[in-house]
């Protein structure tokens, strides 16, 4: 599932239209796409290849964002309490539910904005903008006023201290508040519908390193949790502004319309975009649900906390490389809509492909090396061998799961967005259901039962609905595992016989924790360089290596 469930996400993703025409325009960055261009004459077979360029600049701007998440918890938890940076996470925790349950409305913008941009219809962009405006007006307000009135029942689920309630309801209140304004004006998301994610790659980045700083900052001064509200709300605020000031040039004449807005526009944020919600809001509580639970069953918010630093890796690192998918929806509807099956076929193997290369690559040295991990990152401060069991059962459950991102992605594309809710999310929902009634037979659940039992209720439901896509796009079953599944599998073999032989030597749980994090780079860089080297000599195809000899030899041939 495509999920965006760890804290302060940021928007991602967009595809750009394969015909010739479309391209250039993309290339000058100003005028949209004559209408009547996207024919069946189409070279679909270019679209991977964009797609995977879009892919790279999502991708890059994630990973430098995985370095400044990475960096903070520690500084941020010698500023506060755990009691406190537990209110922070569920702070996000509520607004992936409110964001999900919204996250129809950001699919609309990016899924008929990349249809509209490629039969060169502006003025519709503009009249499902202004619809959107509307209908996202009023959403948001209405949600505010039922987050406030709810605030006593959101303390007490969680058992936040009357001494720390007051600044706990100021800061849901104000990252809601937040994230619903880049809800109210979504250039954003339409720079994802038009191919245009170099910029809004270029935004995103800008603000989280604004917002970085400005934690560093506040904390500093003594703010606490208020200063990193501040930083939050301030980031939002600074990303607005630099979206209004630099979309004009991006797409010069586009006006938002609200005059003579019909049912049609109105229309496709009830049908598409409320079936996106419904599924939005089923998969957030499903993806964090091991946090909400934990949070009321532990009675402390502090296993929120916990939670979130042992699944904080494996789900940026997901976040990561599944920022991708966002790019695969238009590319997945303009071959779908051109009825080029055998394109589909091939986008979504290989897509599939790249993305558990990656996944695997990340997570088969995470699981292995967890514990380690956690008592370098964040010291033993915390309770870390629990953090470190966390965070083996979320690289397992995340990276399969990762798997089901193109899947639910083609199902959008498609307009069977019920199939993901039918063969992913009801399967996932039943199956953890079923766990965490048999371990509340057994006596008070703990948190590392909850995160186990959410980590096979993530591998059964991906199971089950690729296996439901497989079918759908008429795969083998053979051909998937074959060029798929196995690519993914030997990262771990290489990082578990890694870690045996580290751990046969010396405990790097005791080492001072900058030597441990010296041993555990330098072990990082022969696992990658090993896997890697595995995976070419051993699983990579003769069109991969083509293109990896090209990469090498420009890169050679560049000038210093």
């Amino acid at each position: 599932m495509n999920d965006n469930s760890a804290p302060d996400p940021v928007a991602s993703g967009d595809m750009t239209p394969s015909d010739s025409h479309n391209s250039q325009a993309s290339d000058r960055g100003t005028d949209a796409p004559s209408a009547g261009r996207t024919d069946g004459n189409t070279r679909a077979g270019g679209a991977p290849s964009r797609v995977f360029r879009n892919a790279a600049a999502q991708i890059g701007g994630r990973g430098l964002y995985l370095l400044t998440r990475v960096a903070l918890p520690p500084f941020i938890l010698n500023h506060i309490s755990l009691q406190e940076y537990g209110i922070w996470a569920t702070c996000f925790l509520l607004i992936g539910y409110i964001g999900m349950g919204t996250f129809g409305i950001a699919g609309v913008y990016i899924r008929y904005s990349a249809e509209y941009y490629a039969r060169g219809e502006m003025d519709r962009i503009g009249r499902l903008v202004g619809a959107g405006i509307l209908l996202t007006g009023t959403v948001s307000a209405v949600l505010i006023a039922t987050i406030y009135a709810c605030m006593p029942i959101i303390f007490r689920w969680f058992h936040i201290h009357p001494e720390l309630q007051d600044i706990a309801g100021l800061s849901i209140l104000g990252v809601i508040g937040a994230m619903l304004l880049d809800l109210l004006l979504p250039y954003s998301y339409v720079l994802q519908g038009i191919h245009r994610n170099a910029e809004q790659t270029v935004v995103s980045v800008l603000s989280f390193l604004l917002e970085t700083a400005l934690i560093v900052l506040f904390l500093i001064q003594g703010w606490g949790l208020t200063g990193l509200l501040a930083a939050y709300v301030l980031r939002s605020i600074f990303a607005l502004i630099v979206m209004l000031a630099w979309f004009p040039r991006i797409l010069p004449g586009f006006t938002i319309r609200f005059r003579g807005l019909g049912r049609d526009e109105f229309r496709l944020f009830y049908r598409y975009g409320g079936a996106l919600q419904l599924i939005g809001v089923v998969a957030m509580f499903l993806n964090t649900s091991e946090r909400a639970i934990a949070g009321y069953l532990t009675k402390g918010v502090g296993s929120v906390g916990l939670l979130d630093i042992g699944q904080k890796f494996p789900i940026m690192i997901s976040q990561i490389f599944n920022a991708a998918t966002n790019t695969y929806l238009s590319a997945f509807t303009h071959l779908h809509s051109l009825d080029q099956h055998q394109e589909l076929q091939r986008l979504f193997v290989k897509s599939s492909r790249y993305l558990n290369v990656l996944n695997g690559l990340a997570m088969g040295f995470l699981a292995p090396f967890a514990l380690a991990l956690i008592t370098a990152w964040m010291g033993k401060g915390i309770p870390y061998e629990d953090a470190g069991t966390v965070l083996l059962y979320a690289a397992l459950g995340f990276h399969v799961q990762a798997l089901t991102g193109p899947a639910t992605t083609y199902a959008q594309a498609t307009n069977r967005v019920g199939a993901t809710l039918w063969w992913f999310l009801l399967p996932q929902g039943l199956v953890l259901g079923g766990l965490l009634a048999w371990i509340l037979q057994r006596g008070s659940p703990t948190v590392l039962e909850i995160a186990e039992a959410a980590m096979w209720s993530r591998i059964a439901s991906s199971v089950i609905v690729l296996l439901y896509t497989i079918r759908r796009l008429e795969l083998s079953l053979f051909r998937y595992v074959k060029d798929v599944v196995l690519v993914g599998i030997l990262p771990y073999g290489i990082g578990y016989a890694l870690a045996y032989a580290v751990d046969s030597r010396l405990d790097l749980t005791a080492l001072p924790r900058l030597h441990a994090l010296g041993l555990l780079s330098l072990a990082g860089t022969a696992y990658v360089l090993l896997t890697v080297g595995l995976l070419i000599a051993l699983m990579s195809t003769g069109e991969e290596r083509q293109s990896l000899s090209a990469l090498a030899r420009r890169l050679l041939q560049r000038p210093v």
